[in-house]
């Protein structure tokens, strides 16, 4: 029988200090957000050229906020121009990068389709928050954040209904 070791080395993940190569740019609807040391003329670049792919970001963010019940101050979005991290979880903050969203996402949310990028997200949301738990990647952190997940699956269920059933409205179903 093969055993599964844990790895005990750093990873993706592990962005100690992540947060202080940040820089404030902006608030959009009550979420900040952020940009990495590498973006230039961020503030335009994010809350001008990057406005539409911020909100179709936020119509994702805002029914997953509900979902777990996390307060804006507590959800943020960055922006960098490379670099591995998809979202990151600092002192209890957490920090979704909008490129992964509109590499991944973005074309599937404004062509009406937001419901693979609302799961997608609620769980990299639930990866997150079980970081509040367990810092490491271990068994333990995936014991959180299944917990986590399942905690929170009706709600999204919920949320994922309204989006569906509001996209038929729009329709004309």
């Amino acid at each position: 029988m093969d055993f599964i070791r844990e790895s005990r080395k750093e990873c993706y993940c592990d962005i100690a200090g992540r947060a202080g190569d940040l820089t404030l740019v902006g608030n959009v609807d009550n979420i900040k957000v952020y940009a990495g040391k590498d973006v230039e003329n961020a503030q335009n670049f994010l809350l001008k050229t990057k406005a539409d792919t911020i909100r179709r970001f936020l119509t994702i963010l805002k029914p997953l906020k509900k979902v777990y019940g996390l307060l804006d101050e507590s959800l943020h979005i960055f922006y960098d121009t490379e670099g591995s991290a998809i979202a990151f979880n600092s002192d209890g903050a957490l920090f979704l990068n909008l490129r992964y969203f509109e590499s991944w996402h973005d074309t599937q949310v404004k062509g009406g389709q937001p419901m693979k990028a609302m799961i997608a997200w609620f769980f990299t949301l639930s990866h997150e928050i079980a970081h509040n738990l367990i810092g490491s990647h271990s068994a333990e952190h995936s014991r959180f954040m299944n917990e986590i997940s399942q905690t929170h699956l009706l709600p999204l269920f919920d949320e994922l209904q309204l989006v569906r059933f509001d996209h038929i409205a729009r329709e004309g179903h």
